[in-house]
């Protein structure tokens, strides 16, 4: 029922079909009266330096820093809000960044765009509660970065309470395409572009969560990184998702979908017993 359900929106959403910036309007369209006007935190002077935040300055309710994919090349905050009113339905407040993308800048450049935006919230809405980071796809290997690499966000590091990676590619080289040479160039910098190189013992809960079927970022992907934090002692989930793809997964957030999503199912749970 699951994976149909997802092919239906899939097909809903086919960017043949209707055009992906239509497909991400119906799914967020559906969220917008429900999640309301975001507060938008800008933290320097490019537009991208910005995150959109649903939830109060003195809340305590867990707070999920989402970081959404699109290969470092495309993306944008506006067009996930259908994912922050699903966090915040599993009770969490929400803060999305963007980032700067490639060609502008290299993945250096995005990382730092990303660890300013961690350091802003935490600094200004994030209080003394739970803080999560998450990510599908590109994103996922963000959050998952600075997550495992404790010298991105320095001291700040030890507020991570949990990681959630949504079919995120931790485990990546050599590369497969041509232009992640120069994405995560020069050649002396590529393997710091890879969480698995930095998987540490005393790591917060791991999430991983990947569609078999996903021939975008394989599996293997999220199997990999798992086999090598558990006998570390790091407390990972890791669920694989029959008939699910790439962007499927993602769907899961979908308002017609996640009250009967496996994936929505599986954050909730996880959530709960993580924090």
């Amino acid at each position: 029922m699951c994976a149909l359900l997802f092919r239906q929106a899939a097909t809903l959403l086919n960017i043949k079909a209707i055009g992906q910036r239509l497909g991400l309007e119906v799914l967020n369209g559906l969220a917008r009266a429900s999640l309301g006007a975001p507060a938008t935190l800008q933290h320097g002077s490019h537009t991208r330096h910005a995150v959109d935040y649903w939830g109060e300055p003195e809340s305590d309710r867990p707070l999920v820093i989402f970081f959404y994919g699109g290969g470092w090349t495309s993306g944008a905050r506006r067009d996930y809000r259908f994912v922050a009113d699903t966090f915040r339905r599993l009770g969490c407040d929400v803060a999305v960044p963007d980032y700067r993308l490639y060609p502008e800048v290299r993945f250096d450049e995005i990382s730092k765009d990303a660890i300013a935006a961690v350091h802003h919230v935490l600094a200004h809405v994030a209080g003394d509660r739970p803080i999560v980071l998450a990510g599908h796809s590109a994103g996922a290997q963000i959050a998952m970065l600075l997550t495992m690499n404790r010298e991105l966000l320095g001291e700040q590091a030890d507020r991570v309470s949990a990681v959630i990676g949504l079919a995120g590619p931790y485990d990546f080289m050599p590369f497969r395409e041509s232009l992640h040479e120069d994405l995560f160039g020069p050649e002396s910098a590529w393997p710091a572009s890879q969480p698995i190189r930095f998987a540490r013992p005393d790591a917060p809960p791991v999430l991983l969560l990947h569609g078999q079927e996903d021939r975008r970022v394989r599996p293997r992907q999220s199997r990999n990184l798992a086999e090598r934090l558990t006998p570390l002692g790091v407390p990972v989930t890791l669920h694989l998702y029959p008939s699910i793809g790439h962007v499927d997964i993602i769907l899961g957030f979908a308002a017609f979908i996640r009250h009967r999503s496996k994936v929505v199912d599986d954050l909730k749970a996880f959530l709960t017993s993580a924090l």
